[in-house]
């Protein structure tokens, strides 16, 4: 496909490492929303006024060439419900004591279509495969998703083998 699609995982038929077969046709997923990512950055709210900003030198205070308005990045999923995440490929899993891998995949329960567990890569040289239960999630955002415990609580996790 030349475009992204956003399709029901009803529609899934089976799933390889790289490869998604599904049960419709061609013409059918055209009929889909097509997905798109579109990152921006906007001024912090409160502070569209730039503030004057002045650069200390060895020669004294010097007005800045012009003024920094400070910003924050966000991200719009275009074709995905404004009140649903998107779990992308290589996001960021962290805990309390801080980052712990990267997601690889996504494991859903074909019988109620919901998502059951993320696997996740940890460790860059010597990686270990490890899956997470949608249940310890306790948040997720545009670049992260935040679960419960530590890194004490991944210990008892089970490695995923594929």
């Amino acid at each position: 496909l030349a475009q992204q699609r956003v399709v029901f995982v009803a529609t899934v038929q089976s799933a390889l490492d790289d490869e998604v077969y599904l049960s419709i046709d061609r013409g059918e997923v055209d009929q889909y929303p097509e997905y798109r990512c579109v990152e921006f950055e906007e001024p912090i709210a409160g502070m569209e006024q730039p503030p004057f900003a002045e650069v200390a030198t060895p020669y004294g205070l010097h007005g800045a060439s012009e003024p920094t308005v400070p910003t924050v990045k966000q991200k719009i999923h275009e074709g995905i419900a404004s009140d649903h995440k998107v779990i992308a490929p290589a996001m960021l899993l962290k805990t309390l004591d801080g980052n712990v891998g990267k997601v690889v995949r996504v494991v859903v329960d074909r019988k109620d279509n919901e998502i059951r567990y993320l696997v996740i890569r940890r460790g860059l040289v010597l990686s270990e495969y490890l899956v997470v239960p949608i249940t310890v999630v306790d948040s997720i955002s545009d670049e992260e998703i935040m679960i419960s415990g530590t890194d004490e609580t991944l210990a008892n996790l089970s490695q995923y083998k594929s």
